[in-house]
């Protein structure tokens, strides 16, 4: 998209947002959705379903533009203010040590290979002497060790995604809508996905929501 053409469409979604045609704002932007930057896209989508009150879609766009590379601080004020309007700032109490599994759960496959060259680089230059000395077990035990980052990566992490919850929707205790439904999904929620596939999506965290979800109530964010 030009500079002109863009100049021309934020005037237009202006107008759109001044006059409260909010519905008329988000057809626009959906219509010409690759013509904008992703960042920008999701930001100005946010912002116009935070005035239709729809705040869990409100919450999921405001995430992906943050993750897309959004500088503006209004996307994070927005998104704080559209958490807390749906009440779900303090999120199940969950403990410091769950909060940190479910962030290491969601790191990109760099992450781990970075830690595991950081761990194999450490190896090699602590037991250099050890293995010209004949103690070569030790030196391969410290090896194996070094690629443990990468055996939970792909034995346990590689198919994790973050995803909001789009509306209100039944945890089931199976992948299918014929298992018993005991817990309610709020929309607006934030889970992390562990399995996805035949149109039914595993919730691994926060565990207090573990269970199969309909996955065309979600929005997926991706990895981090």
């Amino acid at each position: 998209m030009s500079q002109n053409t863009i100049s021309a469409a934020l005037q237009t979604l202006q107008e759109q947002y001044t006059n409260k045609n909010f519905e008329a704002g988000v057809e626009l932007l959906i219509q010409t959705k690759t013509q904008w930057e992703p960042a920008q896209f999701h930001e100005l989508l946010g912002s116009f379903y935070l005035k239709l009150e729809n705040f869990a879609a409100a919450r999921y766009h405001f995430e992906l533009s943050l993750s897309k590379g959004g500088l503006n601080p209004a996307i994070s004020h927005n998104l704080e203010y559209v958490i807390e309007k749906m009440g779900l700032a303090s999120a199940h109490g969950t403990s410091w040590w769950d909060n940190l599994i479910n962030i290491l759960s969601l790191m990109p496959f760099e992450f781990w290979a970075a830690i595991t060259l950081i761990l194999l680089s450490f190896s090699f230059w602590k037991v250099r002497k050890r293995w010209q000395s004949g103690q070569r077990k030790i030196v391969i035990f410290l090896w194996l060790v070094a690629l443990l980052p990468q055996v939970i990566y792909w034995s346990v992490f590689e198919n994790r995604l973050s995803a909001i919850v789009l509306e209100e929707t039944p945890i089931h205790e199976g992948p299918s809508a014929v298992f018993e439904s005991p817990k309610t999904l709020r929309a607006g929620e934030k889970v992390i996905i562990g399995k996805n596939g035949e149109g039914w999506s595993f919730i691994v965290a926060p565990k207090v929501l573990s269970g199969w979800i309909d996955s065309t109530k979600l929005g997926y964010l991706g990895r981090h």
